[in-house]
């Protein structure tokens, strides 16, 4: 295992308007990697309209080892990358703008990731929403993809939100598709996990401070992701991510069907058998996606039912939709 203080690690921050969040960000990355003796912080602004550059260039001022870079047109993907061509790390890391690292974050990343040459990738578990927090991001955080996931294991592919991951391997697949507007982060894992192996530990909870807190940017946000799924999935070649893409579509037409049946009943047409089928796949999905969350409480579960519900129609109009 090599010495962490022999390592140069680069830390890369894209941003936009992320005032609310930039300083508390970039002061907890201070503070999880100043024992490494060459480390970097490279924020690339992607056309903040609000005071963000502002109070970077503050922290600049306090500490020399940030730089800014501007990068106003692209996909995150490619602000990302624009910051991964100007560093010169060995081992690279990602935080969002909007994410709050703990203090033994790079430590513990490092140790996980340096034990073994197969593996490319580690992040950690995003933590839990405030007791304030509105019940979208409550009920989100209790059913995303990332919450069956326990203990120190191998998995498929990292959010990005906090990602760190050894430059070599991150070259051999070319980095993040900057063609991707979303779902960058499960297609760069699905590439790497073709040829390493990447750990998830929820031994550190790393918060996202920019989760959407109301149903119309719920469903603004799904609509923008689920619009690069499929394309993802062709670029990555992975089937891990299919079911992301069939789910939503079978239960998006089972609905459209549902409301036809509904209309012809209403006109007097017996279609009773086909009703019941209808509700049962329907039923069926949600209590599916429901019961993989492992909610026990009846609020959490009717809560996760009616959010799955707006996801899985979102996602499935997300297959044709266009901006």
């Amino acid at each position: 295992m090599e010495n962490n203080k022999l390592l140069t690690v680069s830390i890369i921050v894209p941003v936009r308007n992320e005032s609310g969040y930039i300083v508390e960000c970039i002061e907890s990355i201070i503070n999880s990697v100043n024992y490494i003796g060459n480390y970097e912080i490279i924020i690339v602004d992607n056309g903040s309209e609000d005071d963000t550059v502002k109070k970077v260039e503050a922290l600049i001022c306090k500490y020399n080892q940030i730089t800014l870079y501007n990068k106003n047109e692209g996909t995150i993907a490619s602000v990302r990358m624009e910051g991964y061509r100007k560093s010169k790390g060995k081992i690279v890391a990602f935080v969002d703008g909007d994410s709050v690292v703990p203090e033994g974050w790079m430590s513990s990343g490092l140790k996980i990731l340096l034990a073994s040459e197969d593996v490319s990738a580690v992040g950690f578990a995003v933590k839990p929403p405030e007791a304030n927090s509105t019940w979208i991001e409550r009920t989100w955080y209790k059913i995303s993809s990332g919450r069956k996931w326990k203990g120190t294991i191998e998995v498929p592919w990292l959010p990005s939100f906090n990602l760190i991951v050894r430059r070599d391997y991150f070259d051999e697949i070319n980095g993040f598709n900057e063609s991707l507007e979303t779902c960058e982060d499960a297609d760069l894992g699905y590439r790497l996990h073709k040829i390493s192996r990447l750990i998830y530990s929820d031994s550190l909870q790393v918060a996202h401070l920019g989760t959407v807190k109301n149903i119309k940017q719920f469903i603004k946000k799904e609509l923008w992701r689920g619009s690069n799924n499929f394309r993802s999935l062709i670029t990555s070649r992975s089937v891990a991510g299919l079911p992301s893409i069939l789910l939503p579509v079978v239960y998006t037409i089972t609905n459209i069907i549902l409301i036809g049946i509904f209309t012809a009943i209403t006109f007097k047409h017996e279609l009773i058998f086909e009703l019941i089928l209808c509700l049962t796949v329907i039923a069926l999905i949600l209590l599916f996606m429901t019961a993989r969350s492992r909610l026990t409480k009846p609020i959490d579960i009717f809560n996760a039912m009616v959010l799955l519900h707006v996801y899985l129609l979102v996602r499935g109009a997300a297959i044709v939709y266009r901006k």
